[in-house]
């Protein structure tokens, strides 16, 4: 046992495997800060006041809301509905005179090991333990649900029990759907505790997926789709769900604060990490505005480095936890699963050192009592400064191309990892399942019975949304995480085109071309021949390094100021290299002509942005490029658009051609945009199809809407 421990820890000081986040960050007790501002002694943690819009009342008290007459309720199935949607919820009384706060962000995601220890590949067995410590037998029995179990049991209920015996210490929870529905189905003990903490408003209720999806980089539908799932699961817990979003990889960005507004959210929570990496040297404002909803950026570091937002606001913030919460009851992490489970000791740890923040004065509350507290205050928010789409470790993952083209640090994990395949399938099925709802509709509006179409493909975006998951292309997925992807896709796919054959023969139509745009779907007789397209000149010069492969690029008439560049490229000459990354890569840059960025950000389909590159103070670049990373912005691009400048446009085709954009800021000189995939298949070929376009921004965001968001699909 001890030689596998041993390699164990190798593998984890290696990246920590597949998590998420970065190794936790608590404090000492000596690095605690005193009373630097202001120590209300008498500062009350109790006073709640109900939030219901249009009523005052007296004040109430976490006691009038009884946890324990919760659990007994809940455990009998009577939970009272007057505590089932967040405006019942009690909330902290305002208090004008807390100065000095206490926040946490508890991150949990069911598919930290998407699909479990256990796979096969190319038909064969595979475990994560005869990968990493030698021993297949380890793993044996460790599937998808038993790891869920064990994250529930060992990393969530620990610290749930810890929170439950301290009434007055409020605390954030942030889980996706499936881990609520997995409490449901086989821990209904630990759910009925969870229920009891909510509905007090002990714990803040947070979940913006129903999967880990790495939503930024597909269209805003899959997302909308997601929080419908979760609407129903959380309805039916009776879990009241915060209107504040924190998310899987931390992801954010300006159109994502748009579709929160549209949808009813009003906080979003930036990690210290991503808010740094482009405002390196600001110390963050209390609170932000952006879009129409409240930011605020959590600068954990700033419980060594000084204060964590701006001396000026006159607030103290610290921020006990703000990271995976797997990581903090447990020893490692869930892939660590077979060896491995509760730490009490680090719970105790952490839970002393929250009674010693208590004992100095903090507030331990929720997000949304901070934010009640600051409007007592009258502290005003200030517009956020600029940011772009990314993730909470923008150094150590550049951004979102970890998962969207970037090889994981493991060696061993080269050979699996398929960066483009997967997101460019899971693109194509967005596509289509989009277009078949079109198709669904019109058979219902002609009085067609589809409601066994309507189930299946309530089942395909499940599917769809699992196969979205971030871990099946990165930190360092093992095999099983890309075979979970790739499996869940092609099932949902598999469902979509089932439903298009049963829906054309319930409509007695051969052959159909669906506007998913317009929402229209037109009987064809037959499918429409295309034209072999005209090859012409390139506009500008492109780049392409293909390492051990033989590139060749084609470039063809698909308009007026429109053109189309495949770039296609065969396999590796000695694919025996496998294993080396630097020889699994592709990439293509195009030039780009003046320093603005100009994006379609992700979730917000239908506008396009422009930032001038001078509006950041990238972290790297400030610190020297001492991280050896950086000096660049990543874009996921869901709608393939990033403009060049002089009025050029690139637009990826997301079904070919899936990788994040990447922008050099300031680095000797370079005006370049790259294309990147470090995990190409070393003996298959593939064709990267790319539109040029000269016009304005409304045009080219029309016409990558045709191509990728709001296609026209034949079938």
């Amino acid at each position: 046992m001890r030689s596998i421990l041993a390699a164990t820890w190798t593998v984890l000081l290696a990246i920590g495997l597949s998590s998420c986040g970065e190794s936790v960050n608590q404090p000492d007790l000596a690095d605690i800060p005193g009373d630097s501002i202001n120590d209300p002694s008498t500062e009350t943690q109790g006073d709640t006041l109900p939030e219901t819009p249009g009523e005052t009342g007296q004040d109430v008290t976490a006691g009038d809301v009884d946890v324990q007459d919760l659990l007994d309720d809940s455990a009998g199935g009577d939970i009272p509905a007057a505590v089932c949607t967040w405006a019942q919820v009690p909330k902290t009384l305002p208090d004008a005179n807390r100065t000095k706060f206490g926040l946490t962000m508890f991150h949990w995601n069911t598919q930290y090991v998407a699909g479990g220890l256990l796979t096969t590949w190319d038909g064969q067995p595979m475990t994560a333990c005869g990968m990493n410590f030698g021993d297949d037998s380890l793993c044996e029995g460790w599937d998808d649900d038993a790891i869920i179990d064990w994250q529930i049991t060992q990393s969530f209920e620990p610290i749930l029990d810890m929170y439950l015996s301290h009434p007055t210490w409020r605390t954030t929870f942030e889980c996706p759907g499936l881990m609520i529905e997995a409490m449901e189905a086989r821990h209904p003990d630990i759910l009925a505790k969870l229920q009891a903490g909510v509905q007090s408003g002990q714990i803040e209720m947070v979940s913006f997926h129903w999967s880990a999806q790495l939503f930024l980089a597909y269209p805003a539908r899959d997302l909308e789709k997601s929080l419908d799932i979760n609407a129903e699961i959380f309805q039916r817990t009776c879990l009241p769900v915060s209107p504040v979003v924190f998310n899987q990889e931390g992801m954010s960005g300006l159109g994502k604060h748009s579709f929160m507004k549209d949808h009813g959210f009003t906080v979003d929570l930036l990690h210290e990490n991503m808010f740094r990496y482009f405002q390196w040297g600001t110390r963050p404002w209390p609170r932000y505005t952006s879009r129409g909803v409240t930011v605020l950026a959590g600068m954990e570091e700033g419980l060594k480095e000084g204060p964590s937002v701006d001396p000026e606001s006159g607030i103290d913030v610290i921020w006990p936890f703000f990271d995976d919460g797997e990581v903090l009851a447990t020893v490692g992490s869930p892939y660590l699963a077979p060896i491995s489970g509760a730490d009490m000791a680090a719970v105790k740890d952490y839970e002393n050192m929250l009674q010693l923040l208590v004992d100095k004065g903090y507030q331990m509350t929720t997000i949304t009592g901070y934010l009640a507290d600051l409007d007592a205050r009258q502290v005003a928010p200030r517009e956020l400064p600029p940011i772009v789409d990314s993730t909470w470790q923008p150094i150590d993952t550049e951004g979102i191309q970890q998962w969207m083209g970037h090889h994981g640090s493991l060696d061993t994990n080269w050979p699996y990892e398929r960066d483009n395949d997967h997101r460019t399938a899971t693109y194509r099925v967005s596509q289509s399942i989009a277009a078949v709802e079109v198709l669904l509709k019109s058979a219902k509006d002609a009085a067609k019975d589809v409601s066994a179409v309507r189930a299946a493909l309530d089942l395909a975006w499940r599917d769809l949304l699992r196969a979205e998951v971030s871990d099946a292309t990165g930190i360092n997925p093992w095999p099983g995480e890309f075979v979970y992807g790739m499996t869940y896709s092609k099932s949902a796919q598999d469902a979509v085109d089932k439903a298009f054959t049963d829906l054309l023969n319930l409509l007695g139509w051969p052959h159909t071309s669906i506007d998913v745009g317009a929402g229209t779907a037109t009987r064809l007789d037959d499918l429409p021949v295309a034209e072999p397209p005209e090859a012409t000149t390139p506009p500008f010069e492109v780049s392409v390094v293909a390492n051990g492969r033989t590139p060749t690029v084609q470039w063809f008439m698909a308009g007026e100021n429109h053109v189309q560049m495949h770039l296609s490229f065969g396999p590796m000459t000695d694919p025996s290299k496998e294993d080396d990354a630097n020889l699994r890569k592709v990439q293509v840059t195009f030039p780009r002509y003046d320093d603005v960025l100009r994006y379609t950000p992700g979730l917000s389909d239908n506008e396009v942005i422009q930032q001038p590159l001078s509006g950041f103070t990238l972290q790297s670049v400030a610190t020297s490029g001492s991280y050896g990373l950086g000096d660049k912005i990543f874009l996921p691009l869901p709608n393939g658009l990033i403009g060049l400048g002089n009025d050029w446009w690139v637009i990826k085709h997301c079904d070919s051609v899936h990788l994040a954009a990447v922008v050099p800021w300031k680095l000797n000189g370079q005006r370049t945009v790259s294309f990147l995939d470090e995990t190409a298949i070393p003996d298959e070929s593939r064709t990267w199809v790319f539109s040029v376009f000269q016009g304005t921004s409304e045009q080219a965001l029309a016409i990558a809407s045709r191509i990728n968001t709001f296609p026209t699909v034949l079938r």
